[in-house]
């Protein structure tokens, strides 16, 4: 069966304000309105040729401080966006859509709710459930996809803080949800939860940020009950891809790039050089296709990334960001496959290539980006000491190690 694609958005942070001297957003639909449009056709041409889609992820903060111009905006080229690729939007609210402050109205999420067609999927009833009881379904044959306003709260305070600070998912929250799976039946293999609010932290930058969405753990423990799932989510501007704590079924955690947003350096000192515009292709192997016999079930597949480089998209390079092409899904003991690999290598001669160690182990293109880091680290400082070439999208090209440290006799030839 054919993998379920989905094109992931997240953060686009649209301006349609009054001119400054830095925008906080590349969509600046008050002054350069064909420049907000192309990053969107851009983006089309890409996906397409990459095959069909089945839906368009929007993780939130579509505006920027509840910018309403810009969010019909950003919404009208969204739509534009969903008619070009076949494949309906389905959304989710960031703390940035919602009036929090009371600036313009006293109803915080009233700019969403007057949005046409409405807000999150494009339905009254998805507008209904989510405004109500803060979630929407949008159940199919291929997937699931349940939206979760993780900023339902913002604009109120609670316990003394206020509410626009972090995400929440209340115990009632958590409850709708769950009845909202039972009442929907069987789920199918690939299950999407879609939220703005990080659900777990993010490693090595903006660490004392604390926005992470209260109640995530009780989240995420109800969700364990139907299944394996792949959470979908943005706020930290930083793609990244890592599990939840828990069993071996925790979901996966992909963390969205912000699309378009200018980040402050004053707020975050650093972090803007270190997040790059991106977006994302997720691409998800059904769990009921084990490709070996070895694969134990849950969800896997791949992340394909594109950064904008100021005039056009391009396969990410990685650094602190996702590679062009990164895998989820396989969880290993990283210094016990690095053994297996060093091992391996000891009857070949010289370069090996990335060909050779798929051939060894298929599962390892559903190594994170993450593991793989620590793969290389771990092959490189070992004995013998194996080296690595990377490509321009940060994927592995070859492995080789010392001359001195391989059989002499191998046979030519990898």
């Amino acid at each position: 069966m054919d993998p379920v694609r989905f094109l992931v958005l997240s953060d686009l942070h649209a301006y349609a304000g009054v001119r400054t001297d830095r925008s906080p957003s590349l969509l600046n639909f008050a002054h350069y309105p064909a420049e907000a449009s192309r990053r969107f056709e851009t983006c089309v041409e890409i996906v397409r040729q990459h095959g069909p889609i089945s839906a368009i992820l929007v993780a939130g903060d579509l505006s920027d401080w509840a910018d309403e111009p810009a969010l019909r905006q950003a919404w009208a080229q969204l739509t534009r966006m969903s008619a070009a690729l076949d494949a309906p939007v389905l959304a989710t609210a960031g703390n940035h859509d919602l009036d929090s402050r009371n600036l313009d109205n006293p109803l915080p999420n009233a700019a969403l709710m007057r949005l046409k067609p409405p807000f999150p999927f494009g339905t009254r009833e998805s507008r209904g459930t989510y405004f109500s009881e803060h979630h929407a379904v949008h159940l199919t044959q291929n997937y699931v996809t349940v939206s979760i306003n993780s900023a339902a709260a913002h604009g109120y305070r609670f316990g003394g803080g206020e509410e626009h600070e972090h995400g929440r998912f209340t115990p009632d929250m958590v409850d709708w949800v769950r009845q909202s799976l039972v009442a929907a039946g069987p789920l199918p293999d690939v299950r999407i939860l879609l939220t703005h609010h990080h659900l777990a932290q993010l490693p090595d930058i903006d660490l004392v940020e604390d926005a992470r969405a209260h109640g995530s753990d009780e989240m995420l423990r109800m969700l364990s009950g139907f299944g394996d799932w792949i959470v979908v989510h943005g706020h930290k501007h930083r793609s990244w891809v890592q599990y939840a704590s828990g069993g071996g079924d925790a979901p996966v955690l992909l963390s969205a790039s912000t699309f378009s947003a200018n980040l402050d350096d004053e707020m975050h000192p650093g972090f803007s050089e270190r997040v790059d515009h991106q977006f994302h292709l997720l691409e998800i192997d059904h769990s009921t296709a084990a490709q070996d016999g070895a694969w134990t079930g849950g969800s896997r597949g791949r992340i394909f990334t594109w950064s904008y480089s100021g005039v056009d998209w391009f396969p990410s390079g990685g650094g602190d960001t996702l590679n062009g092409i990164s895998g989820f899904g396989w969880r290993v003991s990283v210094s016990n496959l690095a053994a297996r690999i060093r091992w391996a290598l000891t009857s070949v001669r010289e370069k090996v290539s990335d060909e050779w160690l798929r051939a060894m182990e298929p599962r390892i293109e559903y190594l994170t980006f993450d593991d793989m880091n620590r793969l290389l680290r771990e092959l490189e400082s070992g004995d013998p000491a194996v080296r690595h070439v990377l490509r321009e999208d940060g994927t592995l090209s070859e492995l080789f190690t010392d001359a001195a440290h391989v059989n002499p006799e191998a046979n030519d030839g990898v």
